[in-house]
């Protein structure tokens, strides 16, 4: 049986920048934050501020890497080369569901990190929200070359989603 479309599912992209380097020391112009052993309504750990040198403000803190704090307003999506919103499909072999970005690339060198929020695109309503891993973006000169085609990838392939393409 093949797999299909979900049409009212659909997952959005954000980029975030990363610090070259780990941020583990106190500096001015810092905010630090640490669990406080709760969770929110996503099951995601809720962060209390722990230290900061900056004045009290409203932001909203979407993630915390090492002593790095994602803010909503720090995001650069602008940075991302082709979509950044995908529809569900079901793979046919397991049933599970994937959203998949083909050829999507980001215009800058540097660390990164991708949310991933997944909504139903009939009512808007977000349902989920996560990271994923930090990532490089390396120049041409450091480049280290294209790793072979999954098996993950070669099975969205079957699917004839537009852009998906295999490495042989």
């Amino acid at each position: 049986m093949p797999g299909f479309v979900l049409h009212h599912f659909a997952c959005q992209v954000d980029l975030f920048r990363l610090p070259d380097a780990p941020m583990s020391e106190s500096r001015m112009g810092s905010s630090y934050y640490a669990p406080d052993g709760t969770f929110d309504a996503n099951k995601q750990p809720v962060y209390a501020l722990f230290y900061t040198d900056y004045p009290e403000r409203m932001y909203q803190c979407e993630a915390v890497i090492g002593n790095h704090l994602l803010l909503e307003s720090s995001k650069e999506t602008h940075l991302l080369h082709r979509q950044t919103v995908a529809q569900a499909y079901e793979l046919p072999d397991n049933g599970k569901v994937v959203f998949p970005f083909p050829n999507m690339g980001v215009l800058q060198t540097g660390q990164y990190l991708l949310r991933y929020s997944v909504y139903n695109s009939k009512s808007q309503q977000l349902l989920a929200k996560c990271f994923g891993r930090p990532f490089t973006i390396s120049t041409v000169n450091r480049f280290p070359g294209l790793q072979p085609t999954t098996g993950m990838t070669q099975s969205l392939a079957t699917l004839k989603i537009p852009g998906m393409g295999i490495r042989h």
